[in-house]
C-alpha cells in the first residue's frame, strides 16, 4: 500500500484555519456567525458510517481499475510526466501494479514487508521506487493489463468476507479495509493521470468515506513520534453523512486511531468527505475548501491545531 501525501495533508488545513480565525476577533458579528455554525455541528452527534456493502466496494474496484487501464491504453506516451510530479505516466501504471501486487500477498498471507526506520515517508518512498524498477515494464498496453489482471488475482485473495482480519505490514486491518485503499490507490492515481491527459474523473461522497475509513488502522503507523510527544490529546474528525474518528495521541508519542466519536476531545474537525480526501491526498488546496466552509476546526485547545498539523509524516 501507497499512503502518499494522505496523513499530513488532512490536517495542515487546521494550522492554517487557526490562524485565519484569529482575524475574526476583531469583528463580533462574523465571530458569533461562526460559534454559530460550529455550536450547530456539535450538537448534530455522532453519525455512524453510510457502509457501502463489501461486494459493492468490489464491483466498485474493478469498475475504477477498468476506467484506470483505459487512461494507461490510450496515454500518448509513457515518459509523459504528471502535472505537478516527477512521476511518469508509466510510472504510476507500473506503481498500480506493484501495489495490487502488494494486495494480494497480504491477503494470502505474506504481507509487504516494510520498515519505517523512523521515517515512514522516505522508506515507503523507496520501497515504491524500487518496485517499479524491480518490475521493469514500461509499455502502457502491457501495464494496463496487468493492472486488470492483478486486480482480480487481489481481489479474489481478499475473499467473500470483509470482515476476515488481514496483517499488512505494521498493522492489522479487516479485508474490506484493504479494498478500500486499493480504491484509494486507484481513484487518486486515476485522478492525477485523467488530469495529466485532460480527462473526466469523479470520486464519490461514498467511495471518499469508504476509503477513510479503510486507511483507519494505518494512520498510527505514519505518526511522528517526537511531535506527538508534543500533541498530546483527543481529536475528533466527522465526516459530514458518514462517521467519525477518533486520535488519540498520548505523552509516550503512542497515536492511537479509531472508529467513533470520543467522549471528549481537544480538537473537532469537520469536512466534507471528498474534500478532505483530495486535500489530504494533496490533489486540492484546503484554502477554497475552509473558505466554503468544507473544512472546518474547533475545540477546547484550539492550538493543538499547529502540532495536530504536524502529527503524521507524509508517506
Amino acid at each position: 500500500m501507497c499512503i502518499r501525501r494522505v496523513t499530513s495533508g488532512f490536517v495542515a488545513p487546521l494550522a492554517r484555519l487557526e490562524r485565519a480565525t484569529r482575524c475574526l476577533e476583531g469583528s463580533r458579528s462574523i465571530q458569533l456567525s461562526y460559534r454559530g455554525v460550529l455550536s450547530m455541528i456539535a450538537r448534530r452527534g455522532y453519525v455512524p458510517f453510510r457502509t457501502v456493502e463489501y461486494p459493492d466496494l468490489q464491483r466498485d474496484v474493478r469498475d475504477v481499475c477498468a476506467r484506470v487501464a483505459q487512461l494507461l491504453r490510450t496515454a500518448p506516451s509513457p515518459e509523459q510526466l504528471l502535472v505537478g510530479s516527477a512521476w511518469t505516466v508509466a510510472d504510476v501504471g507500473a506503481h498500480l501494479v506493484t501495489i495490487a501486487r502488494r494486495n494480494t500477498a497480504a491477503a494470502q498471507g505474506s504481507p509487504f514487508e516494510w520498515d519505517p526506520r523512523g521515517s515512514p515517508h522516505e522508506s515507503m518512498a523507496d520501497a515504491n521506487a524500487k518496485d517499479i524498477s524491480d518490475l521493469g515494464e514500461r509499455d502502457l498496453a502491457q501495464l494496463a493489463r496487468l493492472l486488470v489482471e492483478d486486480d482480480e488475482a487481489a481481489l479474489r485473495a481478499y475473499g467473500t468476507d470483509g470482515d476476515r482480519p488481514v496483517q499488512w505490514t505494521q498493522y492489522e486491518m479487516r479485508a474490506r479495509d484493504g479494498v478500500a485503499i486499493w480504491l484509494g490507490e486507484l481513484l487518486i492515481h486515476g485522478l492525477d493521470l485523467a488530469r495529466t491527459l485532460g480527462r473526466e474523473w469523479s470520486i464519490t461522497s461514498d467511495e471518499a468515506a469508504a476509503i477513510l475509513d479503510g486507511l483507519t488502522p494505518a494512520l498510527g503507523v505514519f505518526a511522528d513520534r517526537t511531535t506527538a510527544r508534543k500533541a498530546a490529546g483527543v481529536y475528533h474528525v466527522h465526516l459530514r453523512g458518514d462517521g467519525d474518528f477518533t486520535f488519540d495521541v498520548d505523552t509516550a508519542g503512542t497515536v492511537t486511531a479509531d472508529r467513533g466519536r470520543p467522549a471528549r476531545a481537544d480538537l473537532h474537525v469537520s469536512a466534507d468527505p471528498v474534500t478532505y480526501l483530495l486535500v489530504g491526498y494533496g490533489r486540492r488546496s484546503p484554502w477554497p475548501a475552509i473558505a466554503r466552509g468544507a473544512i472546518l476546526a474547533w475545540g477546547r485547545k484550539p492550538w493543538l491545531a499547529l502540532r495536530f498539523a504536524n502529527l503524521f509524516e507524509q508517506p
